[in-house]
């Protein structure tokens, strides 16, 4: 049997052939965290369970793959294997000063105060570099420029999070290289930034949507069981999906789920040109409004969009900003849609969850029998925690 050397292991071609993700085991994944830690820019330091494919493995990953170009899938194929062997861009040349999340998440944004838009989120313990700072006086008014996020810099205000290293040496970004004023049009929506993590009476929250639907018999299973949990979810719709689940996004929206919009046929947005997307996402809320208008007490409209396999671009979120709507991606990813195993979406989920996630799951686009089971077990878990279920609104 043909087997490949790989940093002075080897395996069988067999192995290498399969995609490795969130929730999974294998003797490949302990090599992953040796070769994600050789990385600068991701400040990633190896678990004590290495063999494990955990959510931090998933993130890093993503981020890597998106500083070198790949799609951030999150998974680990051949081609995403050999690329952490031979990084481009280890190299960076960076500061010195660190910061360390301190919070289970918080926001980076596009500027360095909260008027600019929240670009990515980063968790508890993540660990980025600082290149930049504006600001005097107390923490909270100190923003700190970081790298490497997405292959890209983002804003982060220094109280939220340990800093390590001397900060007056780090380099203070002058004015005329600061990111316009958002405007209006472009100003943050409240999604992000006012998700709260825990209910008036302090119990936890936790934010659970579903994707790629609607689809006959998964939905409304899926609905049935938050029926019996009193959860509130979301659901990214697919629009080409609607008029033959128009019931079925009836029945969520009268439910007290939101409804949000998934493009109009799962398409990459960072790939099609500015008319192109405004047909995807406009023709879906569209298609939306006209299914379920009536029912959508929550805000009236179809605000809210998650790019398809979370690929969205800078320009695209500037485009969406014009059209009055919201990016929203996600915290946790058990990557239901691989059909890991019933076991392995809900302990994915179970352990990783934390006040305030957003947890991604599906109710459409293939076979979900699995993801129905698990969500059965999350939902029973959460609750024996004494989590409550709310859509993107908090409601």
């Amino acid at each position: 049997m043909t087997s490949v050397g790989l940093n002075q292991l080897s395996y069988d071609r067999e192995d290498l052939e399969l995609t490795l993700g969130a929730g999974q085991r294998h003797p490949l994944v302990r090599e992953v965290n040796g070769l994600l830690s050789q990385i600068p820019y991701l400040n990633y330091a190896s678990p004590a369970d290495d063999r494990l494919y955990s959510e931090n493995v998933r993130r890093s990953v993503s981020r890597f793959q998106a500083a070198e170009g790949l799609m951030p899938t999150g998974l680990i194929d051949l081609r995403t294997l050999l690329a952490l062997a031979t990084p481009t861009r280890a190299r960076l040349d960076l500061s010195r000063v660190q910061f360390t999340v301190a919070g289970d998440a918080i926001n980076a944004r596009s500027g360095p105060s909260t008027n600019y838009p929240v670009l990515y989120r980063v968790y508890r313990g993540d660990t980025l570099e600082v290149i930049g700072r504006i600001g005097v006086g107390a923490p909270r008014n100190i923003w700190l420029q970081v790298c490497c996020l997405d292959g890209g810099v983002a804003w982060i205000r220094s109280d939220l999070g340990a800093i390590s290293g001397e900060l007056g040496l780090v380099r203070i970004v002058p004015s005329e290289e600061l990111p316009p004023e958002p405007t209006a049009a472009t100003a943050a929506q409240p999604l992000l930034d006012n998700l709260p993590a825990t209910t008036p009476d302090g119990a936890p929250i936790v934010y659970l949507t579903f994707d790629d639907g609607p689809n006959g018999d998964y939905t409304q299973r899926t609905l049935e069981l938050l029926r019996q949990y009193n959860a509130r979810a979301t659901f990214f719709v697919v629009g080409r999906q609607v008029r033959d689940g128009v019931d079925l996004v009836r029945s969520a929206a009268a439910d007290g789920h939101y409804i949000a919009n998934h493009t109009w046929d799962h398409v990459y947005l960072d790939q099609i040109s500015r008319e192109e997307f405004y047909d995807q996402v406009q023709r879906t809320r569209n298609e939306l409004v006209n299914a379920a208008g009536d029912l959508f007490t929550l805000d009236g409209d179809v605000f809210y969009v998650r790019p398809p396999y979370g690929a969205i671009s800078a320009e695209n979120r500037q485009w969406l900003a014009e059209m009055g709507l919201t990016s929203v991606l996600w915290d946790i990813d058990p990557q239901d849609w691989r059909r890991p195993g019933v076991d392995a979406i809900a302990g994915h989920v179970l352990n990783h969850v934390f006040p305030g996630a957003i947890v991604l799951l599906h109710d459409g686009g293939g076979e979900r029998s699995q993801t129905v089971a698990a969500l059965e077990i999350i939902l029973s878990e959460l609750s024996a925690r004494g989590y409550r279920f709310l859509n993107i609104l908090g409601q």
